[in-house]
């Protein structure tokens, strides 16, 4: 899914709730349809992101846990 993306920020040294306030600033920035990769260490800002966004409207295309304790949130953005 990566490979779709049109941008990636990483946010593995921000907590809840830093981490869910900069993928709401980065999707208001984005083009509607935009892909953006987010990149989050913890369960509480993996389970915050991945409920917060999609009650913005966003679309949550993958959850990926990876290495170190990263967790990669693919999100499509779809609000105005």
């Amino acid at each position: 899914m990566t490979e779709n993306c049109n941008n990636t920020y990483d946010l593995t040294a921000e907590a809840v709730p830093y981490a869910l306030v900069k993928c709401r600033l980065a999707l208001e920035e984005a083009a509607v349809g935009q892909v953006c990769r987010f990149l989050v260490k913890g369960e509480e800002s993996v389970r915050s992101i991945s409920v917060c966004l999609p009650y913005d409207g966003d679309e949550i295309l993958s959850i990926e846990h990876m290495q170190d304790g990263v967790t990669e949130i693919v999100v499509r953005k779809r609000r105005e």
